[in-house]
């Protein structure tokens, strides 16, 4: 799936949770913002005359990496706070981690 496809799940995903008052949203909201912050080009590309600038395009490899990445730091910190003794916030970062999880390939 490439980005503008995982985006526009990940959006209709967002909606349906502000709509049902589930507590994802800002999870979704998170890899909706990393996968626009890949996309940005990097500042030296762009030009002060440009009133539109064209976003990268991200490969669907690229775009896996991304959630990947997202999915790892959540179990990494989940595994953290377990080890600290801090039950509640290791649950947290296990369920934001299963979350990202139904976004990868």
């Amino acid at each position: 799936m490439n980005a503008a496809e995982t985006k526009e799940r990940l959006r209709a995903d967002l909606r349906k949770a502000l709509k049902e008052k589930r507590g994802e949203a800002a999870v979704l909201r998170t890899l909706i913002a990393a996968l626009d912050n890949a996309e940005a080009p990097p500042l030296e590309n762009r030009t002060g005359s440009d009133s539109e600038i064209l976003r990268l395009e991200l490969s669907p490899d690229q775009v896996q990496a991304i959630l990947l990445a997202e999915f790892q730091e959540r179990q990494r910190s989940a595994a953290q706070y377990r080890e600290l003794g801090l039950a509640a916030r290791a649950d947290a970062a296990g369920a934001e981690a299963e979350i990202v999880r139904r976004y990868l390939g």
